[in-house]
């Protein structure tokens, strides 16, 4: 979700600027006698609310000069028009002149007035916002610390400017996830904005906002649904139900229980909000983009891939001709298409489309701000999907620096960063490495965030995994129990990620030949997935593929064929017969044929899986070894050893090359190839074979 930062909008901006003109009146002549600066203050006011920015500097640095040769560099006059100034340069996406403003500004006030005076509480809180905007957090948190003393001891504690302070202190904390502190300070923001403006002013309502994305950020799920409705029921009221703020509230109550996995409730709002949108705003606006973007992400977490592609282009194609090809929108409305793309296993499409994205964040907003820092995630995600493992990693360190640059190596964030680079070492048997990630992303969640949110509970699912990886089975059990727990309590056990975690827990029983207490997990997990999701979606298809494999794992191979074969039809249905998932499916099938002795049936399932992999993933991916692998078990069981060793070698060596020499796959390619020498009575060959895996399995352990 993207975070909201404190913003003043120009609009709500007006009517403080323009009470800024009758201190600006007093500090030039005194309030009965009129002075020209006022009408070219004037000016710029209604240049700024009109959104005319660049029209509106030199008017306000012209009025700037003139109360200098006027009054004197330090007048009062000076310092509140270098606030406007400093106002309309942050509008206009000048941040160096804001800040540059705002402390002249605040220099020469507290000269004159000094700091007890609301017009340096002003410009203290603005500068915050400035800071805020820039994701300068601790700045920013002392910014608007020191104006809401000012604002408490000159204006009041009943006083908006005093409630939007600490509206906008309290989502710098949020920002900061400083939660014990922002909690209260939203519940006092909304209590004196309501009581002063009406709980219709669109200040109250952002604040209303704010506190749901708090309890969202926390994993409070529960707790943040009643802000939201309460948002929503405000607007309908005030603004009826064709405005398009009303839109907005529909929107994010909709993402809200996206993320609940209420799929069925989300889908409704999101279609009633780009109907209102359509109607209000017209097909060629950028909110109307956002609709549809809202509504192909849904239908992504849906798996009706089909209906979310042309969703997305429609909203790139409103982006790429109402706002241009170098904007922030449309590099986000490129990604999202590319992460589609990457679901739908056609790596091809997305990746140019990941790194269009990235170049045009790199030009636009920098490549050391957070926005590219998610499109590096992306394309680095995408990378580790294709085997392309040293790009990979080079993005996740990119990506980890820059967040450690930005945010510091206390922040969720980082964790998150620490979090992919721990994935791709683990997939990479670089199990000492990943440990380590692991166990630093886990402990910044738990300061963070907390041992109860859903953040941690994926810390721990991930460090389970690694423990079965290298054989600590008790440690798995334990994180698997304790993540479990978090998530039934965070999300319920109607959710999507408990059922992963249900999965976890029940492999790791598997791995270790538990399989009586394996089977009902997986059914629980299973049947989740069916309720939320529904039965034509990917991830019942893989909880099909993880059942049918306990049942083959305990011989039970009469039922694990009809559930393969049902995972393979969902999967050919939703996502096409040239997708990684569906050529994993025909290699599990295969399997389970080879291992009942029907080898005519399992060969050309393996050779289909071979052909989709080359296709897709090319001849250097782990996944392609491993059914490469496969194929030449078969060879060699059924005695055609001359079919078999090229292929054994050719795994190997993809093995070698990907993966390294110190990781398992690598070592089972080793074994096998021994294998297959010793039986052809090669001995003199299969010996340092065995010898050079050894060392690597027992190491892995």
């Amino acid at each position: 979700m993207n975070r909201r930062r404190p913003v003043r909008h120009p609009q709500a901006a007006l009517c403080a600027m323009l009470a800024v003109s009758a201190v600006l009146a007093s500090a030039c002549l005194g309030e009965d006698q009129p002075d020209p600066g006022l009408a070219l203050h004037a000016n710029v006011l209604q240049l700024n609310a009109a959104g005319k920015y660049t029209e509106s500097i030199p008017l306000a640095e012209r009025l700037i000069a003139d109360l200098r040769v006027r009054f004197g560099e330090r007048n009062a006059a000076v310092g509140i028009v270098l606030i406007t100034l400093a106002d309309t340069c942050r509008f206009a996406g000048q941040p160096d002149r804001a800040e540059t403003s705002y402390k002249q500004a605040l220099d020469i006030l507290e000269a004159t007035f000094g700091k007890e005076h609301a017009q340096y509480a002003l410009a203290l809180n603005n500068l915050g916002v400035l800071y805020g905007t820039a994701a300068r957090n601790a700045e920013a948190s002392k910014a608007f610390e020191e104006a809401l003393e000012i604002r408490k001891r000159v204006l009041g504690v009943h006083s908006p400017q005093y409630g939007m302070t600490a509206g906008n202190l309290a989502e710098t904390y949020r920002a900061l996830r400083q939660f014990h502190k922002a909690e209260p300070l939203f519940k006092l923001a909304a209590e004196v904005l309501e009581t002063a403006l009406g709980e219709a002013n669109p200040t109250h309502l952002t604040v209303l906002d704010q506190w749901a994305n708090l309890h969202i950020d926390q994993g409070h799920y529960g707790q943040a649904e009643p802000l939201r409705q309460r948002a929503m029921g405000i607007r309908r009221r005030a603004l009826g139900e064709q405005h398009p703020a009303y839109a907005t509230s529909l929107g994010s109550l909709a993402t809200l229980y996206a993320s609940m996995a209420e799929y069925g409730k989300a889908e409704p709002l999101l279609r009633q909000a780009l109907e209102i949108r359509r109607k209000a705003l017209g097909e060629q606006h950028p909110d109307y983009a956002v609709s549809l973007s809202s509504l192909a992400l849904l239908y992504g977490l849906m798996g009706q891939y089909a209906k979310a592609e042309p969703l997305h282009r429609q909203a790139m194609e409103i982006q790429r001709n109402v706002l241009g090809e170098e904007h922030p929108d449309y590099a986000t409305s490129l990604s999202a298409l590319a992460s589609l793309y990457s679901s739908m296993g056609q790596y091809d499409k997305a990746e140019p489309l990941c790194r269009q994205a990235l170049d045009i964040l790199s030009k636009v907003v920098g490549d050391n701000q957070l926005a590219y820092v998610i499109s590096l995630h992306n394309l680095a995600s995408l990378c580790r999907s294709m085997g392309q493992y040293d790009e990979a990693e080079r993005l996740c360190r990119r990506a980890l620096q820059i967040r450690e640059n930005v945010l510091g190596k206390e922040h969720p964030d980082y964790a998150a960063s620490l979090n992919d680079l721990g994935l791709l070492y683990s997939e990479l048997g670089r199990y000492e490495e990943a440990q380590l990630l692991y166990r630093q992303a886990m402990e910044i969640r738990r300061k963070a965030l907390g041992e109860q949110h859903p953040y941690y509970a994926l810390s721990l699912d991930n460090l389970a995994s690694l423990c079965k990886s290298v054989g600590r089975y008790e440690e798995a059990e334990r994180l698997c129990r304790r993540a479990l727990e978090i998530w039934r309590k965070a999300l319920g056990e109607a959710h999507p990620s408990y059922a992963t975690s249900l999965n976890n827990l029940a492999s790791l029983y598997q791995d270790i030949g538990r399989c009586e207490k394996a089977e009902p997990l997986y059914r629980q997990a299973m049947e989740i997935l069916g309720k939320v999701d529904g039965e034509d979606h990917p991830h019942y298809a893989s909880s099909l593929n993880n059942l049918a494999a306990l049942y083959h794992d305990m011989g039970r191979c009469e039922e694990a064929e009809p559930v393969y074969r049902q995972a393979l039809d969902i999967q050919r249905k939703v996502l096409g017969e040239n997708h990684p998932a569906y050529a994993g499916s025909l290699n599990n099938l295969a399997s389970l044929y080879h291992d009942m002795g029907r080898c005519e049936k399992a060969e050309p399932l393996y050779r289909q899986a071979l052909d989709i992999q080359r296709k897709v993933l090319g001849e250097n991916h782990p996944a392609y070894a491993g059914c490469l692998n496969n194929l030449a078990c078969l060879y060699h069981d059924t005695g055609r050893y001359e079919k078999a060793e090229p292929l054994y070698r050719q795994a190997m060596e993809i093995r070698r090359k990907v993966l390294g020499e110190q990781h398992p796959d690598y070592a089972a390619s080793l074994n096998n190839l021994a294998a297959l020498y010793r039986d052809t009575g090669q001995y003199e060959k299969a010996e340092p074979l065995c010898r050079q895996a050894m060392p690597v399995q027992l190491g892995a352990l």
